[in-house]
């Protein structure tokens, strides 16, 4: 576990790191080494009774920074990440990670499933080409707050349909902007995906 740290200061020392040397060593370093404690996101977690909900705290042409948060039951769609990397930390709860292999014949393969969080390790980092899907399972009994570092941050993303083996290229929207993103705010206020 690492140093607790402020918002800014979580994306501070996101900044500090050369565009070179945005790699997964260097970000997955600094994730472990500058946590955020719950209490510091508490007002920036929005909760929904029907979905999980987004919000983006930070973003520039090299990274943006999410809050998402998970009411017991919730689950992402099954989807991907367009291409880019993906850092996530649980600060509360804990989440169910279930990996897939999507084959050009449209197939989608189970590969895994691992839970980050409050009995092992409190931080993932998935592939570029990864297919998932994250669930806060009802047995856990309590909501999850996970933090994601997204490096090239993208508005869209492919969900898969598990029993059709179709992908779907979906815009991707949040449901608040911290004070460090405001500047992409969207008018529309359109639900996240």
């Amino acid at each position: 576990m690492g140093t607790t740290v402020s918002l800014e200061g979580f994306v501070a020392a996101l900044r500090a790191i050369p565009e070179e040397e945005f790699t997964d060593r260097r970000v997955l370093e600094t994730v472990n080494n500058n946590r955020v404690a719950t209490a510091e996101l508490d007002p920036y977690l929005v909760w929904k009774p029907d979905r999980y909900t987004r919000g983006l705290m930070y973003r520039d042409d090299l990274f943006q920074v999410l809050i998402l948060c998970w009411n017991v039951g919730q689950a992402s769609p099954v989807h991907d990440h367009a291409g880019q990397k993906c850092w996530m930390s649980v600060a509360q709860g804990r989440l169910e990670i279930t990996n897939y292999s999507y084959k050009h014949g449209r197939e989608i393969e189970f590969i895994d499933a691992e839970v980050v969080g409050e009995h092992g390790s409190d931080v993932h980092a998935d592939q570029c080409c990864s297919v998932h899907q994250i669930t806060n399972r009802c047995a856990w009994c309590e909501p999850a707050v996970s933090l994601h570092v997204y490096s090239r941050p993208f508005d869209s993303c492919y969900i898969y349909d598990l029993a059709t083996g179709k992908r779907q290229l979906k815009p991707m929207r949040c449901d608040t902007y911290g004070p460090l993103a405001e500047a992409f705010a969207t008018a529309d206020g359109a639900p996240a995906t």
